[in-house]
């Protein structure tokens, strides 16, 4: 049969033997059709290092309920949702601190849910540094430099002319716990 709807309903079934009439009908129920997954597109996540995660799901419909699971079968729900209009914002508490991945599934009105998305994540911004944990030494005649204490093996520190965009003066990954970066010029008067 091409369709018998996307919703759930009932067939009616009979028998014909031969030499005999047709039997009664005998009603059989049938489930819905899963809802159409989600698309990748559709949802975006926001992995916040101060405040809850974000969950945004958009192109769906008023009505439709989100999922959000730890794995692509099985798992922990972590979050669900129904929709109040074309979008939904769900939050979670913490996901990862690291990158990693949630999988989404959306269940429209009078259909089953869908299978689930994988939606991949990035991590966490590291948290900034402290102005107490930082030295800088602006010396005549040799090279000035930067020295980043309490911080931990492998870090990387990046010493930059701005605030935001800027030039890049030095990268350096941190032995231990605390680091020394050489610069040849930070400038011959006071600056940040």
């Amino acid at each position: 049969i091409k369709q018998l709807g996307q919703k759930a309903g009932k067939v009616y079934v009979t028998n014909t033997q031969s030499g005999s009439l047709e039997s009664s009908r005998t009603a059989v129920s049938y489930k819905a059709e899963p809802s159409a997954p989600l698309k990748t597109t559709q949802v975006k996540v926001t992995n916040n290092r101060t405040s809850q995660d974000v969950i945004t799901v958009s192109g769906i419909k008023k009505g439709d309920t989100v999922k959000v699971y730890d794995k692509a079968s099985g798992g922990k729900l972590l979050v669900s949702k129904k929709a109040t209009g074309t979008s939904l914002n769900l939050t979670v508490k913490q996901l990862t601190q690291k990158a990693g991945k949630v999988y989404v599934s959306v269940t429209k009105t009078g259909l089953l849910e869908s299978s689930r998305v994988g939606v991949s994540y990035k991590a966490e911004p590291s948290a900034p540094l402290k102005a107490s944990q930082l030295t800088i030494k602006n010396n005549k005649g040799k090279l000035d430099t930067i020295t980043v204490k309490s911080i931990q093996k492998g870090d990387t520190i990046k010493v930059y002319t701005k605030a935001s965009g800027g030039k890049l003066l030095v990268s350096k990954k941190s032995a231990g716990t605390s680091t020394t970066l050489s610069v040849k010029q930070l400038g011959k008067k006071a600056g940040s």
